[in-house]
């Protein structure tokens, strides 16, 4: 019993971030000596070890705090910071309140030895041990169903991500050397990734002091969030907190579906059920079909609702990472600024005005037209490369009018093509376009696209496509699987690609292919 953090690790690390793991963390030290923390070894002497193949520290065991009896000690919801616990400090500004088994503290502290049990992290875990009398066993790795039997004589499922991962914990009785384990986890998370599971006795409020600093000193750490549902990091725009909810949103709206189609079955089946009881008994059971009946599908009907709703939640943050996904691939793209009059054509047409802005470009036109009154118009023609006209490109909806004699201009490539006034003369048409210029005209599309504007640039300002990598790669997967192997090869051949295998292809090649979708 006491405060303690938990980890499943894998038997052995990639060496490469396993050390960047040990270089972070000893950037840390003299931060955390600053903060009152000081680490020794394992058995609370000398000096810890962090080297590129193992961490292993505890805290001071003489450290020279006053000696106090504190019992088994647990945090306050509120505690933080870390105290020294000199001679001069009373015991309220250590604890407020007491739990059944000791003191809560407000703050990390130690009654008398900083040290409690060892933190031990290695790259490759050595999983044969002695015991006491020179016989040796294997540790094992975490099964699909847990070790302990239920009293009905089931046993529970281990979740997913402990599966074949071997148990570790630190006890640190909320002891200054707790931030310093927590620091090394946050830091063992952001390098080993899915790697490493972490869970705790703590909530993430214990673990805030770690992230800010982690990200104050080694630039991240706010992403950071313990692995089980109710924790939530500080910054949820880290791209790698979106691209874990993305996938763990796309797997809980297939358990949602999967549950809904489930009961859907479950009640036709009690329907049946039921109906088949109604032809078999008397005029009484008829009414009570109905009833019952009636009760399953408010049932139904409420699940479908709920299941609506929580799908409609999860499906934000991939409609976000879809969006901002779309945006990156066209960073770098430019407007096509070509549009001129066929010679082909004959008819008043005549360029008044242009806009572009690198995003976007048009031009303004008067154009005679084929109306027998009203004969000249107002056409505005262009291209942007952040929208378009169909559902797939719904990111920004371009303004597009169909019209009889839009051959007179050079439509290749451009998407947007609107004729928003007609006029009975050429001066009439001026005199407007003089009043009125291309922003005035479309004033309301120009509101709509500052806003994806702004985005756009948000974007390629905060991301890039290699922070999305692992969803590019499963959506060109799909894309590669569903077309022929010549069409495969001629576009290796064409766009330089270093392997038609989308699982050995460098992400710049599967780039290449996403912008192609």
């Amino acid at each position: 019993m006491g405060y303690t953090h938990y980890y499943y690790v894998s038997k052995k690390f990639d060496a490469k971030a396993f050390a960047n793991v040990a270089a972070d963390f000893k950037k840390m030290i003299t931060p955390l000596k600053h903060l009152g923390v000081v680490l020794a070894d394992g058995s609370g002497q000398n000096y810890p070890t962090i080297s590129p193949t193992k961490i292993i520290f505890n805290g001071l065991a003489k450290c020279g705090h006053t000696q106090r009896e504190l019992g088994i000690t647990w945090p306050s919801e509120s505690a933080s910071g870390v105290l020294k616990n000199g001679t001069d400090t009373v015991l309220a500004n250590i604890t407020k309140s007491q739990w059944f088994a000791g003191a809560k503290l407000e703050s990390r502290v130690c009654g008398g030895d900083c040290s409690h049990e060892t933190f031990s992290l290695e790259q490759k875990m050595e999983t044969v041990m002695t015991r006491y009398d020179g016989s040796t066993y294997e540790l094992e790795p975490q099964k699909e169903d847990r070790l302990y039997t239920n009293s009905d004589g089931t046993r529970d499922k281990t979740d997913e991500d402990k599966i074949g991962k071997y148990f570790q914990c630190t006890k640190t009785a909320y002891k200054p050397y707790d931030l310093a384990v927590t620091i090394c986890l946050v830091i063992a998370k952001h390098h080993l990734k899915d790697a490493i599971t972490i869970h705790s006795d703590g909530t993430m409020e214990n673990w805030h002091e770690a992230m800010q600093l982690c990200h104050h000193f080694l630039g991240y750490g706010k992403g950071f969030s313990l692995d089980d549902e109710e924790s939530v990091p500080l910054d949820q725009s880290d791209a790698h907190y979106m691209i874990s909810a993305y996938n763990k949103n796309t797997k809980s709206i297939a358990d949602l579906r999967e549950s809904q189609d489930a009961l859907e079955r479950q009640n036709r089946e009690k329907i049946t059920e039921i109906r088949e009881r109604y032809h078999k008994t008397i005029s009484d059971l008829e009414n009570q079909m109905h009833i019952e009946t009636g009760k399953i599908q408010d049932d139904t009907d409420e699940t479908d609702k709920k299941t609506d709703s929580e799908i409609g939640e999860l499906q934000k943050i991939i409609q976000k990472t879809e969006r901002i996904t779309y945006y990156l691939k066209r960073k770098g793209k430019t407007p096509n600024t070509k549009c001129f009059e066929s010679i082909k054509n004959h008819g008043h047409l005549e360029f008044l005005e242009k806009y572009s802005d690198g995003i976007m470009s048009l031009q303004l036109y008067v154009a005679e037209n084929r109306r027998p009154t009203n004969k000249y118009s107002i056409v505005i023609v262009g291209n942007c490369i952040i929208g378009g006209n169909n559902y797939s490109e719904s990111v920004l909806k371009l303004p597009y009018h169909y019209t009889g004699w839009r051959n007179r201009f050079d439509c290749s490539g451009n998407n947007i093509q609107i004729v928003p006034r007609h006029f009975k003369s050429i001066e009439d048409t001026k005199k407007y376009c003089a009043k009125n210029g291309i922003c005035q005209i479309l004033k309301e599309f120009f509101a709509e696209y500052e806003k994806a504007k702004s985005e756009y640039d948000e974007a390629n300002s905060k991301y890039c496509l290699a922070d999305f990598e692992e969803i590019i790669r499963t959506q060109v997967s799909k894309h590669w699987e569903s077309i022929s192997q010549s069409r495969q090869a001629e576009m290796v051949q064409n766009l330089g690609l270093s392997s038609s295998d989308v699982s050995e292809m460098s992400c710049d090649d599967v780039a290449k292919i996403a912008m192609l979708i």
